[in-house]
């Protein structure tokens, strides 16, 4: 493992990254509200010592601590009876509850709520509380909450905010609001998002302007600067907006696109709206396009989007079309959307086809329609009119699944009566997904019909899990007489689930009793996650008896992964304890990753509690590695207070590379400041890679800026080189730039047509 002490690196990055990079964890100013703000758990409040006691308070605070919070019409309407300052008192009071990780909606309910009545005062309280993704939804609640009861006041907030992912989010809450009033102030707002988080915003924006004034959104969006993908998206939500409106208008605009790609999707989209409001207009105008691929997909858009009630007439425009091979083609898509919307009559103008590819498709597709009205009359139509194969097998399995979900005995009976072979075999499995909820007992015969090999083993599972919900005490004796293997294994498994609901020591016990064979040390890893979570001290106790030493390290793995979501220094002080030194940084990477969600700040303050470096270096690797999916700015933040700890190259990569797809010049000003001359070399190369991916242009830009000579030379040629095939003037531009004339020499050859 190739790694480097980051502090000579890191440390002239600190000052800068706490004012340049700050996601909310400052200092509090003095006579604000943080500043007075002590432990949730000893400092009174004026909110604690006078905690709302209305019966819309007491609803709401004995919802909260009943269990998981739910979002329904009675807890939203007593949450949004209450004042701001009742809602200022039950956040200070129930503080711990509004962060548990499973509290989702709560947070967002309870934020909203309170920043409709006082947004300043619900931001102030979401600033004190530790930076952990919790916050985050807190804070994410309350902009949504100011945005919908005072949209003015909240832009102005925004434009006073620092540029960072607090931003971001409340500018994309705003977005869809404001383009519904004012779309071209929203175009604007977009700008104040990095690059590669405008696609939605452009998609609200668009959306919007489309009902009210497609022409000049078309005429906007054909002067903007974005991604080709990006491009295409918006293209196609304009026509198909656009197309309700003024078909004919869009249907000019549509054809005056590049030819290819944005022409062809923005027709396809075109089309397939116009079509459920107008088929004859639109069948005209496709009838002026000239004989090409293109217009052979809009000919299918407009046949599988017809107006249901005039399905069979889609059928006799594709079999009128000139050219065979888009004759069949489109007769065939017409036949099984009339089979979905009218299969009787599809039955009848079944007759009158020829046996071929389009007969067969279209009886498939009757009959998978029959399945769920008549599944007896499918499988008998299936088998009347398709011959053996595919088409008949998932017909059929269609059908029996049906069966089986109506009338369970039924379906047994008759699958008993097939013949052996692989259309019975697929039977089975498609009645056993089915039962497996349904009657799952009644199928258990069915497991001695089936070949062996993967086939029955997927059936005895699909079984185990119905079986074990509905009756776990039978269904541990049924699995225990299954062949010893992993389809017994797994089917235990299941069986220990439900068991541990009623009696976690019970089921230990059972679980000693179990052999290798059975995959005693899977069911007891199983065991002790879920009794930790319940118990950790019973749980703890009981694993320190279990006699196999990999058993008991694979068992306290699992209780450790528990322990992260409601005791994180528990679940330390257990993983601790394992000696093994793989499965150890396995375990306290899965703590790691929910800690770092739930308290980051707790988690960062218990690397220096760590007995040695290695264990730092894995605990610090794993808290990078997950706060950078999650915020990458916040992790080049943290990865500056761990100067000191030595750490895997390809873990500061993933903070570089991960930072560089959001905010690559960010990034790029940040991999700069490494004062290591080999990490800044290898840092800032990921990061111009990333971000000539996103926009050459930028990327471009910013090279040109850094002092020309040797170290500025394998970037400039590296970027060349990445461009020069999707856009060669550009790359061209920059040759002249590389000092070295052998570097120069080398990239000219490699991009020279």
């Amino acid at each position: 493992m190739k790694t480097r002490l980051l502090f000579s690196a890191c440390l002239s990055l600190a000052i800068g990254l706490s004012v340049g990079f700050s996601l909310g964890r400052k200092n509090p100013q003095p006579g604000s509200p943080e500043a007075h703000a002590g432990p949730e758990s000893s400092r009174p409040t004026a909110a604690s010592r006078s905690a709302p006691t209305g019966s819309a308070a007491s609803l709401v605070r004995n919802g909260i601590r009943s269990g998981l919070w739910r979002a329904n019409e009675a807890s939203l309407a007593a949450l949004e009876s209450l004042s701001a300052d009742e809602l200022s008192a039950l956040a200070a009071e129930l503080a711990t509850d509004l962060t548990h990780p499973y509290q989702n909606e709560l947070r967002e309910a309870f934020f909203a709520a309170w920043a409709a009545k006082d947004p300043k005062a619900a931001m102030a309280f979401i600033d004190s509380r530790p930076s952990s993704a919790m916050k985050d939804q807190m804070k994410a609640g309350a902009m949504r909450g100011w945005a919908k009861t005072d949209l003015d006041d909240f832009v102005l907030w925004l434009d006073d905010q620092p540029d960072g992912p607090v931003l971001h989010e409340g500018v994309r809450i705003a977005i869809p609001q404001l383009a519904a009033t004012d779309p071209k102030a929203a175009l604007a707002m977009t700008s104040k998002l990095p690059a590669h988080f405008r696609s939605s915003a452009y998609i609200d924006v668009f959306s919007s302007w489309t009902l009210t004034d497609p022409e000049e959104a078309g005429k906007s969006l054909a002067g903007l600067e974005m991604s080709f993908r990006d491009r295409l998206a918006i293209q196609n939500t304009l026509a198909a907006g656009w197309v309700v409106k003024d078909p004919e208008a869009a249907a000019k605009w549509a054809t005056a696109l590049p030819a290819g790609r944005q022409r062809f999707e923005a027709l396809q989209t075109l089309a397939a709206v116009w079509t459920e409001h107008d088929p004859e207009a639109v069948m005209a105008f496709a009838h002026t396009l000239e004989a090409s691929p293109e217009k052979s997909r809009i000919l299918q858009s407009i046949v599988t989007c017809w107006p249901p009630d005039r399905i069979g007439e889609a059928f006799d425009f594709a079999q009128q079309l000139p050219n065979l091979m888009e004759r069949d083609h489109l007769a065939i898509s017409a036949m099984e959307a009339w089979a979905r919307i009218h299969p009787e009559e599809a039955m009848k103008k079944l007759e009158d086809l020829a046996p071929g590819p389009l007969r067969d498709r279209a009886a498939s597709a009757i009959s998978m329609q029959l399945a769920a009205s008549d599944p007896m009359q499918a499988i008998e139509f299936a088998r009347k009119n398709l011959q053996e194969g595919k088409l008949r097998s998932d017909a059929i399995d269609a059908a029996i699944a049906s069966l089986s979900e109506r009338d369970p005995k039924a379906a047994v009976e008759f699958l008993g009566t097939l013949p052996s072979g692989q259309e019975r075999t697929q039977a089975i499995m498609a009645a056993c997904r089915t039962l497996s909820d349904v009657d799952p007992e009644s199928a258990l015969g069915l497991i001695d019909l089936m070949p062996g090999g993967r086939a029955r083993s997927d059936a005895a599972i699909h079984l185990a899990y119905g079986y074990a919900r509905q009756d776990p005490e039978a269904a541990k004796k049924w699995a225990m007489k299954l062949p010893q293997g992993g389809t017994r294994t797994e089917a235990l498994l299941m069986v220990t689930d439900h068991l541990l609901e009623a009696d976690p020591a019970a089921t230990a016990r059972w679980a000693a009793t179990l052999s290798a064979g059975d995959g005693r040390g899977q069911v007891e890893a199983r065991i002790a996650n879920q009794w930790a979570q319940k118990d950790p001290d019973a749980a703890i106790a009981w694993m320190k008896n279990i006699a196999d030493p990999t058993v008991r390290s694979q068992a306290l793995a699992s209780a450790v992964e528990a322990l992260a979501y409601n005791d994180p220094r528990r679940g330390l002080e257990l993983a601790l304890a394992e000696t093994d030194a793989d499965r150890f940084h396995t375990t306290l990477g899965a703590l790691v990753k929910q800690w770092s969600v739930s308290n980051l700040d707790e988690a960062i303050g218990a690397v220096d509690k760590l007995p040695s470096q290695e264990m730092q270096s894995s605990f610090v690797g794993h808290l990078l590695e997950q706060v950078s999916n999650h915020d990458p700015r916040q992790a080049a933040e943290v990865l500056a207070q761990f100067g000191t700890v030595p750490l895997d190259l390809d873990v500061v990569g993933h903070v570089v590379m991960r930072f560089a797809s959001q905010e690559p010049e960010a990034a790029a000003a940040w991999a700069n400041g490494f004062s290591d001359p080999e990490l800044r070399d290898v840092a800032v190369r990921n990061v111009v890679q990333e971000w000539a991916a996103q926009s050459p242009q930028e990327a471009g830009a910013w090279l040109s800026s850094l002092p020309q000579g040797a170290s500025s030379d394998p970037l400039i040629a590296g970027f060349i080189t990445q461009v020069a095939a999707s856009d060669p003037e550009l790359a061209g531009r920059y040759l002249e730039r590389i000092r070295d004339p052998r570097i120069r020499e080398e990239v000219h050859a490699v991009i020279a047509p």
